[in-house]
């Protein structure tokens, strides 16, 4: 029998695309937004549209990926492939919303103390009696519930937790209906009162959960704002980093560390017990029809135990029944917060409650209006994730991260360590900005900070974002603008630290 040839063939997959991620799944309404698509079946791709418009351009860059720039729209669209033989399938996974931030004055949602019908009201969280956190339990929180829309991708809280009974404590917060992750908001010891902000997505049933790791603990929900789809074309809602920078601080001028600034105009304006102080945030690269700031604010040389500030726009001479940072006598204690502006004033209003308190105010950016002509950036939520722990690998709760690849990268007194901060787990190579909750454990001096901000040459800039004393661990959140080399730094100011950082999302 004589032999049998056989041809070569080459197969082409006869199937339409298939949608399995976008990166960012978010963006401006004005489009120009670069959208990294991953899937299948993209070879000869004819067309990408985002809703019933075409993308502003696409580039095929393989049979998986496709990187494209939406083009304007409005509300949440899904995002179509078409090629030869067809077009995807809308999914939850091709959906694109175009969105922006939306400030609200600050409101409490949840407050497991027990209700006394003057500070502690009522609210969802003890419409059953109270539900103090125990060792190892998990509270689910509604955000929807409160003025923010169903449709709303991720809220801006400001967590606190109270009446703790345990050393070592700490709290993790996550979008509910998501694996808890390996990472903290806020930490505490016993008998103490601590507080930060949160930038969290919202997931199943619109509820967020609180995760209390050790000891009981109350827990306190202040809601700043949320992110959500936008109704219209606009500059609305979106986010400028600014190189950080302080504003106000009421101690006296020194000439080195304590700066000249709108607070000092007139001699230090310490807060007394009772009083209230309004700095104005449009006189420092903030347009006047800004919507919303983002500052790091810091009490010091408190007197009273037992102390808080209030934050929120100027105009109002009653604070809201809310709270941003917490702290005891001869603390000092920072947090960062998110906060609408007075239109008319350009000014926000912080409110001492008990004591005297000296503070200062370091600006990170702000949210568009929408009358504003420079374009801004959206926030994408992540499940939180740790990228950097600069402790020594266990194996376990320290795991393997880009700050451990080689030996113990403790900070040392006036060091700075640089941190990869887009490119990696998750975050685009094109984020502009990231949102980092920054731990400072086994701190061996008192009177340490460390300053966040981006990677560049020179000295860091006079602004601190989180303080602490000896023995300490401490958290603080971060809203940060990437720099050089794709990093943010981070630097220590005296003795020796331990940083831990993780992402919460990112502005691209």
């Amino acid at each position: 029998a004589g032999g049998m040839s056989l041809d070569s063939y080459t197969f082409t997959a006869t199937y339409p695309p298939i949608i399995n991620s976008l990166s960012p799944s978010s963006g401006s309404s004005l489009g120009g937004t670069s959208v990294v698509i991953t899937g299948s079946s993209f070879t000869g791709a004819t067309s990408v549209d985002f809703g019933t418009t075409p993308a502003k351009s696409f580039s095929v860059i393989s049979d998986t990926e496709i990187d494209a720039v939406t083009p304007s729209g409005v509300g949440v669209v899904n995002v179509n492939i078409t090629n030869a033989n067809g077009s995807s399938t809308p999914s939850a996974q091709s959906t694109f919303s175009y969105s922006g931030y939306f400030p609200l004055s600050p409101i409490r949602i949840c407050d497991t103390r027990t209700y006394n019908g003057t500070s502690i009201i009522k609210n969802q969280c003890d419409s059953s009696g109270p539900e103090t956190l125990k060792s190892g339990s998990t509270i689910n929180v509604n955000v929807t519930s409160s003025g923010v829309p169903a449709n709303a991708t991720a809220v801006v809280v400001n967590v606190t937790a109270t009446n703790t009974t345990s050393n070592g404590g700490f709290l993790t917060i996550w979008p509910a209906g998501a694996e808890m992750p390996t990472s903290s908001n806020l930490n505490f010891n016993a008998n103490s009162t601590v507080a930060n902000l949160v930038q969290v997505g919202i997931g199943a049933n619109g509820d967020i959960s609180i995760y209390n790791y050790t000891g009981s603990s109350d827990v306190i929900v202040d809601l700043e704002g949320y992110f959500a789809p936008v109704s219209t074309v606009s500059y609305a809602g979106l986010y400028n980093p600014l190189s950080p920078i302080r504003i106000c601080d009421t101690r006296t001028y020194n000439g080195t560390s304590i700066i000249k600034n709108q607070c000092d105009s007139s001699g230090p304006e310490t807060l007394k017990s009772g009083s209230t102080i309004n700095v104005n945030v449009t006189s420092s690269g903030v347009p006047a029809n800004a919507t919303a700031v983002v500052v790091n604010v810091t009490a010091t040389n408190t007197t009273s135990n037992g102390g808080f500030l209030t934050i929120w726009p100027s105009g109002s001479t009653t604070p809201p029944n809310a709270s941003n940072l917490n702290f005891n006598a001869g603390q000092s204690v920072p947090n960062r917060v998110i906060v609408p502006i007075n239109a008319t004033t350009g000014d926000i209003s912080i409110y001492n409650y008990t004591g005297s308190a000296d503070i200062t105010v370091d600006l990170n950016g702000y949210f568009s209006g929408s009358t504003n002509t420079v374009a801004g950036y959206t926030f994408t939520p992540l499940t939180p994730i740790r990228i950097c722990d600069t402790r020594s690998y266990n194996g376990s709760s320290i795991v393997s991260n880009q700050c451990d690849t080689g030996s113990n990268h403790t900070l040392i007194s006036g060091s700075k360590i640089q941190i990869t901060s887009s490119g990696i787990v998750g975050i685009p190579v094109n984020a502009k900005a990231v949102v980092l909750n920054v731990t400072a454990t086994g701190t061996t001096s008192n009177g340490g900070f460390v300053t966040i901000y981006p990677a560049q040459s020179g000295s860091a800039p006079i602004i601190s974002d989180l303080n602490f004393n000896q023995n300490a661990t401490v958290a603080n959140l971060v809203e940060v603008g990437i720099g050089n080399s794709s990093a943010v730094d981070a630097y220590n100011y005296i003795g020796s630290t331990d940083l831990i950082v993780d992402v919460m999302g990112y502005y691209s």
